[in-house]
C-alpha cells in the first residue's frame, strides 16, 4: 500500500525517466527492497540477468543487451531532489542530467557498461564542482 502511494506522488517523474530512459530500460518502478542505493537494475522475470549477458560477451557470444527495469528507492535522497526539481520545473535540463545520472548508477552496481561513459564522468565532474 504503501508503494502504491509513493507510486502516485511520483507517476509524472516515472513518466519522464521511462521518456528519457527508453533506450536503455524497459520499465521504472518504485521497490522497497533499496534501502541506501538510489536506484538498481533488474532483470525482467524471464530476462538474462547481467551476469549471464556478461559471461557471454566474455566468450564471444555476445547477445543484444537486455533492457533492464529501473527500480528506485523513494526515501533516497537523491529521488526527493529530483521529485522537487520535477515539480518546480518538469522542463528543467538537469533533470536530464540525473536521469542518466541514475541509470548510470545502475549499471555500474550491477557490473554493466556505461552507455556514455564521457558524459558520465562530465556529469559527475560537473556535480562535484558545484558541492
Amino acid at each position: 500500500a504503501a508503494l502504491d502511494t509513493v507510486e502516485k506522488e511520483y507517476r509524472d517523474l516515472v513518466n519522464f525517466l521511462e521518456e528519457k530512459l527508453s533506450s536503455h530500460v524497459s520499465a521504472v518502478r518504485f521497490s522497497d527492497r533499496l534501502t541506501e542505493s538510489a536506484v538498481c537494475l533488474v532483470a525482467e522475470e524471464h530476462g538474462m540477468s547481467a551476469r549471464l549477458e556478461k559471461l557471454l560477451r566474455q566468450n564471444q557470444a555476445a547477445p543484444a543487451t537486455a533492457k533492464r527495469i529501473l527500480e528506485l528507492n523513494a526515501k533516497h535522497p537523491v529521488l526527493l531532489r529530483m521529485k522537487a526539481m520535477f515539480d518546480a520545473d518538469p522542463k528543467d535540463p538537469q533533470l536530464s542530467d540525473f536521469a542518466a545520472l541514475l541509470y548510470g548508477q545502475g549499471a555500474l552496481t550491477e557490473g554493466s557498461p556505461l552507455p556514455d561513459p564521457a558524459r558520465y564522468a562530465r556529469l559527475v565532474a560537473e556535480l562535484m564542482a558545484k558541492a
